[in-house]
Order: C-alpha cells, then structure tokens, then sequence
C-alpha cells in the first residue's frame, strides 16, 4: 500500500448532508438533547442538531451513516424508536 494511499473514515460521510429525523425515547430535558448532540457530532462533527423534547424528536442534517447516528445515540443511552 502507498502512503500516498488515501485514509479510509470508520463511518462512510456522504459528499452532501441530508436530513435524518429520529423518534428518541427517554429525552425528557436540555442535557438530554446535549449529550445526543455530542454523540452526533462524535460520528460528524459538521452535523446539525435539532431537537423537539415533547415530541421525543431528534433532526440531524448530516452526511454521515443513518445506523451509524443510530447507533452514536443508543450508545449515549437514548433508545431509537424510528429513524425517517
């Protein structure tokens, strides 16, 4: 291999962002949102991050994998319902 080779990201990031919405289960407050935001920005770190609280929605605008935000935000301890 050349070490001109390029480098391989461990989640694929897609040249243009797009929406993902996910239906999130135990966001009840701000420090809710921040730690699903930093988990987000842990797989991309361009993403953008809303999110609804009452609704338990979370909109990401990312290139990133949708399963690999999915797993990012079950990992920080909020259950995915569905991802649209």
């Amino acid at each position: 291999m050349s070490v001109a080779a390029p480098c391989r990201l461990f989640h694929p990031v897609q040249e243009s962002p797009i929406m993902i919405q996910f239906q999130v289960e135990g966001m009840s407050c701000n420090h809710c949102v921040g730690a699903i935001t930093r988990a987000v920005q842990a797989v991309d770190p361009a993403a953008r991050v809303s999110a609804d609280v009452p609704a338990q929605a979370v909109r990401v605008e990312s290139g990133a994998d949708a399963e690999a935000l999915r797993d990012a935000i079950e990992e920080a301890g909020y259950p995915v319902k569905s991802v649209a």
